[in-house]
């Protein structure tokens, strides 16, 4: 091994035990090294003699999807410091949500110009009444959604 490269090849796990990385390193090859802030986070969170432990106690082929598990967990509790997984969680609903809502005002407006573009309406009504009716109808659906009850569409 070259003096420049000494610690190029060893594992994040030897490197945190501080000794030699063998080539036969049971638990290192799960944990790469471009992941090492993940890793440092799982190891404050868990620990890791909890890590080794947790590891050793599942099979070989389940091993690669655990240490990916727990590298989720360690980035997780380390961007979102308060609430971990759900932070990340109630963050993505979040989104959801406004998008859904930007998706909603867009197909109403979009419903709004078809109709106003349109010089015979069906219902023989104004566009912006249409426009109005769809806004009821939806308060109505709101209300009876919030006391528990199934909407009924007019």
């Amino acid at each position: 091994m070259e003096p420049g490269n000494r610690g190029a090849n060893v594992c994040l796990v030897c490197r945190r035990l501080r000794r030699r990385c063998s080539d036969d390193c049971e638990i290192g090859q799960y944990f790469p090294s471009n992941r090492s802030d993940d890793f440092h986070s799982a190891v404050s969170l868990f620990g890791l003699t909890n890590l080794r432990r947790i590891m050793g106690s599942v099979e070989e082929h389940q091993r690669q999807t655990l240490a990916n598990s727990i590298l989720l967990e360690g980035k997780a509790w380390r961007l979102y410091p308060g609430r971990g997984l759900l932070g990340y969680e109630l963050e993505l609903d979040a989104q959801i949500s406004s998008n859904l809502s930007e998706v909603e005002t867009a197909e109403r407006f979009l419903a709004y110009f078809k109709d106003q573009t349109n010089p015979n309406n069906e219902r023989g009504e104004s566009s912006n009444d249409a426009f109005k009716r769809n806004e009821v109808v939806e308060e109505k659906e709101l209300k009876k959604d919030e006391k528990g009850k199934q909407a009924i569409i007019e």
